[in-house]
């Protein structure tokens, strides 16, 4: 898996990866990452229409995005060995961080979703910073590349639980702060 992340190491895409795998997705978070999914699969090909038109093949667009793993491959524009070892870290990354969510996970998400509300998009990565810092020294032997990642996947991926407005803005983020770790 290491040989994976170093190999492909594209934030974005893993983390759509991330959340279309977890399990127990809200509604409002779903539609939310539908949304994001599309403006990923505009911004890669300018031809694809997102706007819930039927498409030739009869259904919506956005219809089946999340019911089937394999639907990731859309939203990765990379070769399938590529697009599957991506698929196989996220998978990885769920599993730790599933085991991280149960211990401390949740209160931070739950302090960071009120301060990132009150706050501007300007000082998110400062306050995800601060929070997933908190977390690395409370949690001790959790300081490889893959487990901080899993934490900060796993941080992102509460807040969104409780505010999925904050989705794309906190994707966007994220990229800055994984680029910077």
């Amino acid at each position: 898996i290491n040989s994976m992340m170093d190999a492909y190491s594209q934030t974005p895409l893993l983390f759509l990866a991330f959340l279309q795998k977890s399990s127990c997705l809200n509604s409002e978070l779903q539609r939310e990452l539908e949304k994001l999914c599309c403006a990923v699969k505009k911004v890669l090909d300018t031809d694809i229409e997102c706007d819930g038109e039927l498409q030739t093949d009869g259904h919506s667009f956005q219809t089946g995005l999340l019911q089937d793993v394999p639907e990731i491959g859309i939203v990765l524009p990379v070769p399938a060995e590529e697009a599957e070892a991506v698929r196989e870290v996220a998978q990885e990354l769920i599993r730790m961080a599933d085991e991280f969510n149960h211990l401390i996970v949740s209160q931070v998400a739950e302090h960071l979703t009120k301060k990132l509300s009150k706050s501007s998009q300007e000082c998110w990565w400062n306050y995800l910073s601060q929070g997933v810092d908190r977390l690395l020294k409370d949690v001790p032997g959790v300081h490889s590349e893959q487990m901080v990642m899993a934490l900060t996947f796993t941080v992102v991926r509460a807040i969104c639980d409780r505010a999925p407005r904050l989705l794309r803005d906190l994707c966007n983020t994220l990229m800055q702060y994984t680029d910077l770790q």
